[in-house]
């Protein structure tokens, strides 16, 4: 391939040295800027007077004649009098000109009859509203096995000598020895952080500060947001940072794996459309030029192996069912700076005390992750294989490769917008997601969808559905019926 051909993202994005902006807004898109102060109602210290009632100030006669203490006088004997004759008190002075409260009868529905609304989805449906979650890739639920690990976990700092710290520190090192098991790896390649973002960090940013000027840092379009922007800050300082480009399935391009990379950050899946990446490919190619590889392996390690021979492999505890933590493995012989500074913790590698917690739900939900990984897999594929073909029935175009992972269905739909959907979804029982997780909260189109060549309208009318371990075959049929229920074909969809 030329080497103008290597340095673009896509034949209509920029240079990819350029690197900009990661969430850079279409012109169309960008906030309309500073609005005009709505108007008051009236100038400061004035009382708008409302027709038909008595708001002057004092001495003014109001239309209705009488002076407003004399009106105050009137209203408050008469509510006097209707107390002493047995009759509830009129709180707050109602204007006994309204019409009166509706009485409440013991046995019978309070007040009139309330006017008929529109039918939710749900009633259409004529079912109870079970929610159905179907964002594993954002948050996967919290495993019975963490919580209960979770339950006897010591609170002390595993730095104190005292009985108490003693007790944390065990507790730590037992961790570090089941998540190094499950990576097959030693303890000492194992660093606890406090996200998979943070791991993300550590590694890229910690390799590169070690690398000569001269090496580059090779990625992709199509990666996660912390991937990109870690490679963003790197650019920044003086780096030579390379984005390579992606075909319209989110896979990379192998071809940018070339003499002159010092360290490459490959993704062991697409987190939007849950493409399974060539990262054996990858580690092999680029260790034949001597370049470092960072697995950004946050998405994944639920349903498919982390191929061997990475020198750095990061880990997200919320995707992975621990709720909480990240960590990252960094090969015995690799050395990195430490992003966080202060005590000797995690081997020098991050300093701070260590969320022993933290570490004990991540160690145990790896270890989950690793039993009946296959049997797991195949269960998800036929789940999202049906989610699949109801996206596509609605007018979906189906997204990402077919060598995915086996719980993602995504689509993009055009004439429709990705919020839009999620909030009709939502309440109609439906978690879903619009992308990322870090990104969906936001109006801007997908960088990942952009990289894969999809159109501004096609990247905005995005949708993400991902099973989870506790998904079961009924939820799935009730997340179809609501499906065809939300998202129905109309001709301005059609």
């Amino acid at each position: 391939m030329a080497r103008d051909e290597h340095h673009r993202v896509h034949p209509r994005q920029g240079s990819l040295l350029q690197l900009p902006g990661l969430r850079a807004q279409p012109q169309g898109l960008r906030h309309p800027g500073p609005q005009p102060r709505a108007r008051a109602l009236s100038p400061a210290g004035h009382v708008r007077p409302v027709p038909g009632d008595v708001h002057h100030r004092g001495g003014h006669r109001g239309r209705g004649g009488g002076r407003l203490g004399d009106r105050r006088d009137r209203d408050r004997s008469a509510g006097a009098s209707r107390f002493r004759a047995g009759a509830g008190p009129d709180i707050g002075g109602r204007d006994p000109r309204r019409p009166p409260l509706p009485q409440v009868v013991p046995g019978h529905a309070e007040g009139p009859a309330a006017p008929a609304r529109p039918q939710p989805v749900e009633a259409r449906l004529g079912k109870a509203p079970d929610r159905v979650y179907l964002d594993d890739a954002g948050a996967a639920p919290t495993l019975p096995e963490v919580a209960e690990a979770l339950r006897n976990v010591p609170g002390g700092n595993p730095s104190s000598l005292h009985a108490e710290g003693r007790a944390a520190r065990a507790a730590l090192d037992a961790a570090r020895d089941h998540l190094a098991a499950a990576l097959n790896a030693t303890r000492t390649e194992i660093t606890f952080t406090a996200s998979g973002t943070e791991a993300v960090n550590l590694a890229i940013l910690g390799a590169a500060h070690r690398l000569p000027t001269q090496a580059a840092i090779l990625t992709w379009a199509a990666e996660h947001q912390s991937v990109i922007a870690a490679a963003r800050n790197l650019q920044g300082a003086g780096h030579a940072v390379t984005i390579g480009p992606t075909d319209h399935n989110a896979t990379i391009d192998l071809d940018a794996i070339k003499s002159g990379v010092g360290l490459i950050s490959i993704g062991l899946a697409n987190n939007e459309v849950g493409t399974i990446q060539p990262v054996a490919e990858a580690i092999k190619r680029a260790h034949e030029i001597g370049a470092l590889v960072h697995v950004d392996a946050c998405a994944g390690p639920r349903w498919i192996d982390i191929p061997k021979g990475a020198d750095l492999v990061s880990l997200s505890g919320h995707k992975l069912g621990a709720g909480r933590g990240g960590a990252l493995f960094v090969r015995d012989g690799v050395r990195i700076d430490p992003q966080l500074h202060g005590g000797p913790q995690e081997w020098g590698r991050r300093a701070g005390r260590e969320d022993v917690a933290a570490a004990v739900a991540i160690a145990t939900a790896m270890t989950v992750s690793t039993r009946d990984r296959a049997a797991r897999s195949r269960t998800a594929a036929t789940q999202s294989a049906e989610l699949r073909a109801t996206l596509e029935e609605l007018g979906g175009r189906l997204t990402g490769g077919a060598k995915r992972l086996p719980n993602y269905a995504t689509a993009t739909f055009a004439r429709r917008r990705g919020e839009d959907m999620l909030l009709a979804l939502d309440m109609a029982g439906i978690a879903a997601s619009s992308g990322s997780a870090c990104a969906s909260g936001s109006l801007d189109p997908s960088h990942v969808l952009l990289a894969m060549g999809l159109s501004l309208d096609e990247a905005l009318g995005s949708l993400r559905l991902t099973t989870g371990y506790p998904t079961t075959d009924p939820e799935v049929t009730r997340a179809r019926a609501i499906l065809t229920a939300v998202l129905v074909r109309t001709p301005a969809h059609a």
